[in-house]
């Protein structure tokens, strides 16, 4: 990995840490050059979450994702026998994790949801 790449990958960690900070959520960074594992340590709700950061110029491994979420808030990534995989737009992943008071995310009950999705067990 050249010395520009990992630049890159610096940068953009950082961006998304920092994007965590502004919304009153801490982050850190917890990457290294050549080392496995996750490049961010989240802490949402009591709950530590690993984050993983990819960064393209062009992004073309994205766009079927983009096609497929167009102006949904999450994508439900399916495979056979496996669990799904979720891809949440930034807005709507700050909404429902952001600690600031002055945020535009959902209201504090959040149950009070429910009332607009129908109940019982999916069959």
């Amino acid at each position: 990995m050249s010395k520009s790449q990992r630049q890159k990958g610096l940068r953009n960690e950082n961006r998304i840490k920092d994007m965590h900070h502004e919304i009153g959520i801490e982050a850190q960074r917890v990457s290294a050059p050549y080392k496995p594992g996750a490049d961010l340590a989240i802490k949402v709700a009591g709950k530590n979450l690993r984050g993983e950061v990819k960064a393209r110029r062009e992004a073309s491994g994205w766009k079927t994702i983009k096609n497929w979420i167009k102006n949904a808030d999450c994508l439900f990534l399916v495979e056979d026998r496996q669990p799904p995989l979720v891809v949440l737009r930034w807005e709507t992943y700050r909404s429902l994790v952001s600690q600031k008071d002055n945020d535009d995310g959902p209201p504090n009950n959040v149950h009070a949801m429910s009332d607009d999705f129908p109940t019982g067990a999916a069959t």
